[in-house]
């Protein structure tokens, strides 16, 4: 049986900042966008009657670079990373850290206007990993595409994911009161 309680104190703020700067010519554009997530929680946990005050913090900032020439030729890189920290006031619960780091590269390729070629590799590292899972995957998928029918909107596309084999898909979460490690196949 679940019995809510009003704890004063308890709070949570967040804020989300971008900036994104473009350059463009007749043939070519380029895109260069950072932007930044920080969250901060005030808040209490309780587990079998001991009752803790709890506090998180979590910042993620990250940096994109789009280049496209005249359509024919599509570069994007994105790179991100995760850092977040719990704290407790008591001594029964231990502090966390978590840190993880995103990155993604997409190249796409249009050799003519009907056939389109694109790959993505998605890389992902967690120095926080246990003992017994990844600390780093990749995940590599490539495609190409013919469109066809009136007005372009039919597309014929043979794509292969997970080109590396490595069939991994791990990540962490850090709750109030638990952390949880999970990998699995994708």
């Amino acid at each position: 049986k679940s019995v809510p309680i009003n704890a004063e104190g308890t709070w949570s703020f967040g804020n989300s900042i971008s900036f994104q700067k473009d350059w463009k010519t007749t043939d070519k554009k380029i895109s260069l966008i950072a932007s930044n997530n920080v969250s901060v929680n005030n808040s209490y946990v309780l587990v079998n009657q001991e009752k803790s005050k709890f506090q998180s913090f979590q910042i993620r900032p990250s940096a994109e670079i789009r280049i496209n020439l005249n359509d024919h030729f599509e570069l994007n890189q994105s790179y991100s990373f995760s850092n977040s920290k719990s704290t407790y006031l008591s001594e029964l619960f231990t502090d966390q850290k978590l840190l993880f780091h995103d990155s993604r590269s997409e190249i796409i390729i249009r050799p003519t206007p009907k056939f389109v070629i694109e790959s993505t590799l998605d890389c992902r590292y967690n120095s926080n990993s246990i003992p017994g899972l990844l600390k780093d995957y990749y995940k590599f998928n490539a495609a190409i595409s013919y469109i066809f029918l009136k007005g372009n909107r039919g597309v014929l596309k043979l794509a292969v994911n997970d080109i590396f084999d490595q069939n991994i898909l791990a990540k962490r979460i850090v709750r109030e009161n638990y952390i949880e490690d999970m990998q699995g196949s994708t």
